[in-house]
């Protein structure tokens, strides 16, 4: 991922002059839903621009070991994201299983122009894990992208599809389903959700940066509260000539109905990238008692899932499929003061021995 971040600053002007612009992402801000995309964004995106607005949801799921599917209802809204290059669904479901558990989700959509593949990625507070899934269009009205997961650190391998079925301007579905054969004994269904649209003025899903944490969570799960707020950045990267230095803003807001955080960071950037952004999740997993992370900048639009935990006073995160031969990175957040931190990304090829900082950022909250 650090190669990839690097790619995003080589593009950056190093006197970049910050301006205002309808687009900016931040469609946490209050009142700010970002619904216009980009000019300069993937054509692509017109595939799925029917899911764009507010949606009532009727959700059925399958919760072992109970084989009988749980009826309940929910919102949905449907915005873009990172300046108009992607999509961004906020899902609130008040009674998600049969003991009458909340679920908040958050699912990130993009497309990658190169390998013409589509990735999405999935956050719930029910199961406080993130999924990332790839795939393609199998027709002109279904998207099909899949994942395969190891569960409780077995060693089955449990392959979940994932099918949007486009169902003209006012409704689609969602199917999830899973499999311990690749497919070949059939699917089990694990979720179906099929959208209505509502009326633009009627209620909306509560809002993911409402601007409080969830009640009841452990002190563990608050350790990403100093990111929250606004602030102006002053970024290092190490380009193939160099350092590059420029200016950004970034926003952190409560998701998840404050299960998680939302990061978004924006910059002004040379006429081939007008509209550079990022946009990150951080969700703590009390099961593995570590942080989740998942970043998308939208040069590259590939979904990155990594994480770590609070460590000697800075937060450490890292990629998690990691061999010791491979090009080593993490990312660390440290001098966290109540109105500034700062943060810096590093590179090992020498199995950890030494590594070579690439991208430095030092963030001052902007004042109210």
């Amino acid at each position: 991922m650090c190669r990839q971040l690097v790619l995003l600053g080589t593009v950056l002007l190093s006197a970049a002059s910050l301006r205002a612009q309808p687009n900016d992402g931040r469609a946490f801000d209050p009142g700010h839903a970002l619904t216009a995309p980009s000019p300069h964004a993937d054509s692509a995106l017109h595939q799925l621009s029917d899911l764009l607005g507010v949606w009532r949801v009727e959700v059925e799921t399958w919760h072992p070991p109970d084989t009988t599917a749980h009826r309940s209802e929910g919102l949905a809204e449907v915005t873009l994201m990172n300046r108009g290059h992607g999509f961004m669904e906020r899902r609130h479901t008040p009674d998600y299983d049969a003991a009458g558990t909340e679920e908040h989700a958050l699912t990130l959509i993009s497309h990658i122009a190169p390998t013409q593949q589509w990735m999405t990625s999935e956050a719930s507070s029910y199961t406080e894990s993130i999924l990332v899934s790839d795939g393609a269009f199998e027709a002109p009205d279904r998207l099909v992208v899949r994942q395969a997961v190891r569960r409780a650190g077995g060693t089955r391998v449990v392959l979940i599809r994932t099918t949007y079925q486009l169902e003209g301007p006012d409704a689609f579905s969602v199917e999830v389903d899973q499999s311990i054969t690749y497919g070949e004994d059939g699917w089990r269904p694990v979720e179906r959700r099929h959208y209505t649209r509502a009326s633009e003025a009627g209620r909306r899903p509560r809002a993911a940066g409402e601007g409080s944490p969830a009640e009841g969570l452990p002190p563990e799960a608050r350790q990403f509260d100093f990111i929250v707020g606004e602030f102006d950045a002053r970024q290092r990267m190490l380009g193939p000539e160099g350092w590059v230095e420029f200016d950004a803003i970034t926003t952190g807001a409560y998701a998840l109905g404050g299960h998680a955080i939302l990061e978004t960071a924006w910059y002004d950037s040379d006429p081939n990238y007008p509209d550079a952004a990022m946009t990150a999740l951080r969700l703590y997993n009390r099961a593995e008692h570590r942080w989740e992370s998942l970043f998308i900048d939208n040069i590259s639009n590939t979904h990155y899932r990594f994480g770590g935990r609070w460590e000697d006073g800075r937060m450490a995160l890292h990629p998690f499929d990691v061999r010791l031969n491979d090009r080593q990175a993490r990312y660390i957040f440290h001098a966290i003061q109540p109105d500034r931190y700062d943060w810096y990304c590093e590179l090992s090829t020498d199995r950890g021995a030494t590594f070579t900082t690439t991208w430095t950022i030092n963030a001052t909250r902007r004042a109210d």
